[in-house]
């Protein structure tokens, strides 16, 4: 979210949402690339430096929606990520495919990482690249149930993606998430939530992230 905000200032001020991004961009928020794209080139401008790679996962719903680019400079800015500055992996976090899991967690539809990979895809092929896109998900996070695994396991959009960086939900503090695990209400809604506290359980959903779909 390099040099990203809102538009207008006094706008913000008595804004009453929870976040700039979810369930959908402000219309007040000022999500261009484009500061980013010219910090990159700076970077590649001082002497000694080559090229340089991102390891860290990158935010595509601040570009991207179901039906495209959000933002002006957003093909250019994942053409540039994917192109120059990943070595091999492209990591992204859609944290699970479904939409009650993901409405808790307060993420975007698995549409979204649906369309990702279609712009991923195609860049990859134009580009002639061997790169892969790695997705990060989570298992047992508050509202997950056993059932909700066995979806995302049979998911037909993660056939032969890599499942190599998962792990189980752990609560750290401040979060809507940790709320949720420790009393078993969603601050969002009030409502009861189911949360797994067994660790065999536990186990056993994570388990889901190996299976061959």
């Amino acid at each position: 979210m390099y040099k990203m905000g809102g538009k207008d200032l006094s706008i913000c001020e008595k804004c009453k949402r929870e976040s700039c991004i979810y369930p959908n961009l402000c219309k007040n928020l000022d999500n261009s690339h484009a500061p980013m794209l010219t910090l990159y080139d700076k970077i590649l401008k001082i002497k000694g430096i080559k090229k340089f790679f991102i390891g860290s996962g990158i935010r595509y719903d601040l570009f991207l929606n179901d039906s495209g680019y959000t933002d002006p400079d957003g093909n250019k800015f994942l053409k540039e990520i994917i192109e120059k500055h990943t070595s091999g992996w492209f990591k992204v976090a859609p944290e699970h495919t479904e939409e009650k899991v993901l409405k808790s967690m307060g993420k975007p539809s698995f549409k979204l990482f649906e369309r990702l990979k279609f712009e991923f895809d195609k860049i990859v092929s134009n580009s002639n690249l061997n790169h892969v896109i790695v997705p990060y998900f989570i298992s047992s996070h508050p509202g997950c149930s056993m059932e909700d695994m066995k979806r995302l396991a049979l998911n037909p959009v993660l056939k032969n993606i890599r499942t190599e960086q998962v792990q189980d939900f752990t609560p750290t503090p401040m979060t809507r998430s940790s709320v949720a695990f420790y009393s078993g209400i969603d601050p969002k809604t009030l409502k009861n939530t189911f949360v797994e506290r067994d660790l065999k359980k536990k186990q056993q959903q994570k388990s889901f992230f190996y299976k061959k779909n």
